[in-house]
């Protein structure tokens, strides 16, 4: 853990140097300091920008993309799985890939159709993207590099005090099961090419506190690499500079064991009912969950929103949501999932369970 955390803070000095960008002029603001709604800027050559009502975008301060890993890496383990409490873990870091106004689950093949989405994971990732391409092309800014080309793609943060979107410090995916009545010896591999969405729609605001994502979307400030910091809210909250503001979101765990996607990319999935998956769908996989950072300057992060907020007043991040395609290299999950979920044992950061971990 020492070694994972050694390497995290290393990797958090080198985003915060290259995150650093000029301020434009500041647009203008309403009463709470919030740019008022507009269309986001012309996207790239061939792009037609389609979504409206989020905050103001400054398109030339787009983080630059990042190359990522174009091998497989893998090193051997600092440490072996442990009992915790009876639940199976597996943890792993992904960092900043790219932003782009596309998403290729709602909107496939439609190029700028959607607010701007901060992706990590598989670097190629985009409107045309198919579960082919995200499974075998494209290099990867997750440890273990193409042994994980899943994609993970979030809402960007904005600050509109400038138009800037923000480079996240860093992303870690949690995969876990004994949750929510599901033994860990229940769950199974992933299915290839299955895709899926969590947490509160784009439409959602602080007057729409639906409970239903309220238990799958949090927000807290968190003061170390552990995530050790403030009690979770649904919206984001005021941090002191120097520490991170956290998304959580949580995924479903439960497979109705036919579609890999549905029509509105939630039906195909449920969460555990307390008693286990539900009849309906009754096959376990691995319960994910990811948490995303990004850390406070010293001008604070009151000025900060989601890129799909589309409401005015109050504090950003209701509309907080994730998406997640799987390109998982098949052995490699098949190795966590029985060394480490199956097992009901922890193991903690990368580590696989067979004297291994992701480099």
């Amino acid at each position: 853990m020492r070694q994972s955390l050694k390497f995290l803070g290393l990797a958090l000095t080198l985003a915060a140097s290259a995150s650093a960008c000029a301020v434009p002029t500041n647009p203008t603001t309403n009463a709470n300091g919030v740019a008022p709604a507009a269309a986001p800027a012309t996207p790239t050559a061939g792009q037609v920008p389609v979504f409206s009502g989020g905050p103001w975008i400054d398109n030339g301060q787009i983080p630059t993309r990042a190359e990522g890993a174009t091998s497989a890496q893998i090193v051997g383990a600092t440490q072996s799985p442990h009992v915790s409490d009876g639940t199976g873990n597996f943890r792993t870091f992904c960092f900043y890939s790219h932003m782009a106004f596309d998403d290729p689950i709602v909107a496939p093949g439609q190029p700028g159709a959607s607010h701007l989405h901060t992706f990590f994971g598989n670097t190629t990732t985009d409107a045309f993207s198919t579960a082919d391409s995200i499974a075998n092309s494209g290099a990867s800014t997750c440890r273990g590099g193409i042994l994980n080309r899943s994609a993970y793609w979030v809402p960007s943060m904005i600050d509109t005090s400038t138009g800037a979107p923000l480079q996240p410090s860093y992303m870690i995916a949690y995969y876990k099961t004994g949750y929510g009545g599901v033994d860990p010896w229940e769950v199974v591999a992933m299915p290839a090419g299955l895709r899926m969405i969590a947490g509160r729609p784009a439409t959602a605001t602080e007057a729409d506190p639906n409970p239903a994502y309220l238990r799958h979307l949090s927000w807290r400030c968190t003061y170390d690499q552990r995530g050790n910091g403030t009690d979770t809210t649904p919206g984001m909250q005021q941090c002191s500079p120097g520490s991170w503001v956290t998304m959580g979101v949580g995924f479903p765990q439960c497979w109705d064991g036919r579609n890999l996607d549905s029509p509105d990319h939630r039906s195909h999935m449920a969460y555990p009912d307390g008693s286990g998956c539900p009849a309906s769908h009754p096959v376990a996989l691995p319960a994910i969950g990811i948490n995303v950072s990004w850390q406070v300057p010293s001008s604070g992060n009151g000025s900060w929103r989601l890129s799909s907020d589309t409401y005015s007043g109050g504090e950003g991040g209701y509309s907080g949501h994730a998406d997640w395609w799987n390109g998982w290299d098949p052995a490699t999950m098949q190795t966590w999932i029985d060394n480490c979920l199956r097992q009901g044992l922890d193991c903690d950061v990368e580590v696989l369970g067979n004297s291994t971990q992701l480099g």
